[in-house]
């Protein structure tokens, strides 16, 4: 489906402007182009809206429809915005930069840009250089797909007469001239750009890769780009090289990770070769651990991960992966502990405090006494370094699960020499 509706937006909102005389050149410009059909081009003024910094309770990407906002400017402005299949933004360059109103503007709105095509022309005493670079950078992030050719205006004439008269609002006959004769033609491919890249929908790889990724990213080295299994590149064991008989394979190809993260549990399923399914853990709050010297394992809440031994980001981002040295609640298997044995774990510190430690008001027969007795003197004695840990309230553990593919996160409580290995590591 191709245009039918397209708002030429004028990008200046000062009160002594050119902006709309430069909206006027282009718009003659385009009416005289051949584009069939014909879209209907509507002037909209930014400045007629009166927009004030950003001023809602709420973000514009959480605004379904024009409806939700709670001011009449940006019920108004959304509305206008919302006409339009495409829009053609004529801004100026101030400062070497982007208009303020233009740049407020434009962030008033999320879901009424999302996907529509835009053409972008530039004016100034360099042509808007460096304001088309950054209008081109901000509306690529905003998920709207840019036209390639993009029109800079530099104001004619020797001397700074036609900048001066621009300054105060008159556009020269010497830059009206030169605009004429060198940008009407660029003007013109621009536009027809416009118009077919309304007709192309963001359907192929390329478009998708790109709206997806950040807006510097260039689209044709994305698309080169790829997540491999394959072991045909590696070295075999005794170091040789591995002949490459063969192209890559589709079953070779790998998927983005799942950067699991701690919060709610939120898992998606994931269809893999030969109709099987990998359970793909978003987020994960709770798992199975296991206290090995005590032969036991319960489910415990993850608080945070305190180490990682590929790269600390991870740490600083809470993902959790294989090998994840992360603390976990002492709280249940304290409680397994105390009821097991019958003795006091990690309550030390609440001693030294001066506070009452809790005793269960259950009434103990001499048999269970003798029997958690003879437990204890058995095999009851906790390491001094995981006692303080449980004193703490939080025990380290290893992540031996893999949450990205098993939708777990399981793993086994540290002691021992691993222990201090770990704790060296995280002093240091």
């Amino acid at each position: 489906m191709g245009i039918k509706k397209i708002a030429l937006i004028i990008g200046s909102t000062r009160a002594v402007r050119v902006g709309p005389s430069v909206v006027d050149f282009v718009h003659k410009t385009l009416l005289s182009s051949k584009v069939s059909p014909v879209p209907e081009i509507t002037i909209v003024d930014i400045a007629a809206f009166a927009l004030p910094v950003y001023n809602e309770t709420v973000m514009p990407a959480t605004v379904p429809h024009q409806a939700s906002f709670t001011h009449e400017h940006s019920i108004a402005w959304s509305t206008e915005i919302s006409k339009y299949d495409a829009y053609i933004f004529v801004s100026a360059e101030y400062n070497y930069g982007l208009p303020g109103g233009i740049k407020n503007a434009i962030d008033y709105l999320y879901n009424e840009w999302i996907g529509k095509p835009v053409m972008i022309v530039t004016y100034g005493i360099h042509g808007g250089q460096i304001a088309s670079r950054n209008l081109n950078e901000t509306l690529k992030g905003m998920k709207l797909r840019v036209v390639e050719t993009r029109p800079e205006l530099k104001f004619g004439g020797e001397g700074m007469e036609e900048v001066f008269g621009a300054i105060g609002g008159i556009l020269g006959e010497k830059s009206l001239r030169l605009w004429e004769e060198t940008k009407r033609e660029v003007l013109i491919k621009a536009y027809e750009e416009l118009v077919e890249l309304s007709i192309r929908k963001p359907s192929n790889f390329h478009d998708k890769l790109f709206d997806d990724n950040d807006c510097n990213s260039n689209p044709a080295e994305l698309a080169i780009m790829g997540i491999s299994r394959d072991s045909r590149h590696k070295r075999s064991a005794s170091g040789a090289k591995r002949s490459h008989y063969r192209k890559k394979r589709a079953f070779e190809a790998g998927r983005q990770e799942a950067g699991t993260r701690i919060g709610a549990k939120r898992i998606h399923l994931v269809r893999t070769r030969g109709g099987n399914r990998k359970f793909r853990a978003l987020r994960l709050e709770a798992g199975n651990f296991s206290w090995a010297s005590e032969g036991i394992a319960r489910k415990v809440r993850v608080i945070v991960v305190a180490f990682h031994p590929s790269n600390n980001e991870l740490v600083r981002t809470n993902t959790l992966t294989r090998s994840a040295v992360v603390q976990v609640d002492a709280a249940p298997f304290r409680q397994w502990y105390e009821a097991h044995y019958g003795q006091n774990l990690g309550r030390r510190r609440q001693q030294k405090a001066g506070q009452a430690v809790e005793e269960p008001d259950t009434k103990k027969s001499k048999s269970v006494e003798k029997k958690h007795h003879e437990r204890f003197a058995a095999a009851g004695k906790v390491d001094p370094a995981l006692e303080k840990q449980f004193e703490a309230g939080r025990l380290y553990a290893v992540v031996s699960s893999r949450p990205g593919q098993s939708g777990r996160v399981d793993g086994y409580i540290l002691e021992g020499e691993e222990l201090a290995f770990y704790q060296r590591q995280l002093r240091k």
